[in-house]
């Protein structure tokens, strides 16, 4: 009877030590995963805190040549990514509406 209660006994401790390590390999993996999420959202917010001054500022002066309407417009399509001659034809239709 002994050795029968021994027997059980290792078989259900043996269950019991598998379920715990695939609780040990959720838990971990769920870690894991937590901290790729928040990387995720705090790496782009980090990248954006340090670039968005130096982006904003090298527009700050066009904007307010644009608001105060002393802009000129081939100033203006030096940072628009068109060719030469998709430049050429916006500045002649601007013209032409201009004059019109």
């Amino acid at each position: 009877m002994s050795d029968e209660l021994l027997q059980k006994n290792l078989a259900m401790t043996e269950e019991v030590l598998r379920v715990t390590r695939s609780i040990r390999r959720h838990l971990i993996y769920q870690m894991v995963m937590s901290w790729i999420k928040f990387l995720i959202v705090v790496v782009p917010l980090g990248l954006a805190v340090y670039y968005a001054p130096r982006i904003i500022s090298s527009y700050t002066g066009q904007l307010q040549s644009v608001l105060s309407g002393k802009a000129n417009p081939a100033d203006l399509l030096k940072n628009l990514p068109l060719s030469e001659a998709q430049k050429q034809q916006f500045l002649k239709e601007l013209q032409t509406k201009a004059v019109k």
